[in-house]
């Protein structure tokens, strides 16, 4: 659920498909976080590949500009770095999010709720994310809808 402008020029700054997708169904390509990620990794000498990453498991990555592809759903970014990285080091919930306090990594929350997404993905270090969000901390004002909860929040160490 990340702000639609900062969305729409991340959208923007990637180019090629991936612009072209939010542009053609902007409803559909409001967040962003998963992409922001991508991007990390491909200029953080992780790069996302191209073709078959799991067999049997689908992906869904856009081309930018750049030719680089980028992971577009937070449930694909969970399953690439699962794959890669194996499960999460730690598996909290929602009112155990103080104990990411002081540590550094990659923080996923898995949301029941939003229309939109199934969660949020994001840098952690050690006391804020990389974007400005707070969706690990369950009295977050984008749980202020009863219909609106965090499930879990899961966190990989960044070695």
């Amino acid at each position: 659920m990340c702000p639609a402008a900062y969305s729409c020029a991340l959208h923007s700054r990637l180019g090629g498909n991936v612009a072209e997708l939010r542009r053609a169904n902007p409803a559909a390509y409001t967040n962003a976080c998963a992409l922001r990620l991508s991007r990390g990794f491909n200029y953080g000498g992780y790069a996302i590949p191209k073709g078959t990453i799991i067999p049997g498991t689908n992906i869904y990555r856009a081309k930018g500009a750049d030719g680089l592809p980028y992971i577009l759903r937070v449930n694909d970014v969970i399953h690439f770095v699962r794959h890669n990285w194996g499960a999460a080091d730690k598996v909290l919930k929602p009112s155990e999010h103080p104990q990411l306090s002081g540590i550094q990594g990659l923080i996923v929350i898995e949301v029941n709720g939003w229309s939109d997404a199934s969660g949020h993905v994001a840098l952690w270090n050690g006391s804020v994310t990389g974007d400005g969000s707070d969706y690990q901390n369950p009295r977050s004002h984008a749980f202020d809808s009863p219909a609106v909860s965090p499930k879990h929040i899961l966190y990989w160490e960044l070695k």
